[in-house]
């Protein structure tokens, strides 16, 4: 069931994209580094969601797994559409408890060494919600951290009131490839401690919100650490937020910074792609 495309026929003898090359067509637009576009919430209209963001100028956007059948399916639509789509494959804290990293490692593996896969993800921790064992977590995350240095990539980090055990463990596993603390919602400390550690700060559609004090943390983060998302379909930006979010909606989040920091979009898009190209280039 892995091998069925999003665009409706079976994709074989799939175009491999080095990462340089892959890299080079980042430069313009604006870029939607964390989605879930596998959500079922989109099979009526994927495809419509997909045209959709070249009339917010967005260029590209990363579809995220959070479990070994979504990673699959995050990869095959980035085999549909290269030009648009990269992908992430991890296993969420959610599926902890369903999902032991050992038991997936081949899967995974193979997801984790295709060019198109930019980084391990989404992993991490989440101490808000109690959908897994914090010991199921923890051993996934640490073993998602050990096969990341392994293979050299960066991850994509979910943190929901864990992020000093989050700090631990990558102390303890010596992590030093850096990645993604997605959707940041931490406060200057933690925005500061993370950028020290090599990675980079993500600010979602939830930036937008009227009483949002994420600003105010956004502008202590150095710009060559920003990076912005949708984590669609959820957190939709202002002034759109009740409706179902999509990686075109981006631009909304990208044009209220910009305007926020005296900047033109165009300066910001340039910046945030170029941040970008640093962080998955290697």
């Amino acid at each position: 069931m892995h091998e069925i495309c999003y665009c409706g026929r079976l994709k074989q003898n799939t175009q491999e994209i080095s990462y340089k090359g892959m890299v080079k067509l980042f430069m313009s637009g604006w870029i939607d580094t964390h989605c879930h576009i596998t959500d079922t919430i989109y099979n009526k209209d994927r495809l419509e969601v997909l045209r959709r963001l070249t009339d917010r100028q967005v260029s590209r956007c990363v579809s995220l797994g959070v479990d070994t059948a979504s990673s699959f399916l995050a990869r095959n639509l980035a085999r549909c559409h290269p030009e648009t789509v990269l992908f992430c494959a991890g296993i969420h804290p959610h599926e902890s408890d369903k999902e032991p990293v050992e038991s997936k490692i081949e899967e995974l593996e193979l997801l984790w060494n295709d060019p198109q896969c930019i980084a391990i993800g989404e992993i991490g921790l989440d101490f808000f919600r109690d959908y897994a064992e914090v010991v199921n977590q923890e051993h996934n995350f640490r073993l998602q951290l050990q096969c990341a240095l392994k293979i050299g990539k960066p991850v994509v980090i979910h943190n929901r009131e864990a992020a000093d055990r989050i700090l631990e463990l990558l102390n303890e596993c010596r992590f030093d490839i850096g990645g993604i603390f997605h959707c940041f919602s931490g406060d200057e400390k933690l925005a500061r401690v993370v950028i020290d550690r090599g990675f980079y700060v993500s600010f979602a559609g939830n930036i937008t919100y009227e009483k949002a004090t994420l600003l105010e943390v956004a502008k202590v983060v150095p710009l060559d650490r920003w990076l912005i998302e949708t984590d669609a379909p959820w957190l939709t930006p202002a002034p759109n937020r009740k409706q179902r979010n999509e990686p075109a909606f981006v631009a909304q989040t990208g044009e209220f910074l910009a305007k926020a920091l005296g900047l033109s979009p165009a300066a910001l898009q340039n910046q945030l792609a170029d941040n970008f190209h640093q962080l998955f280039r290697k």
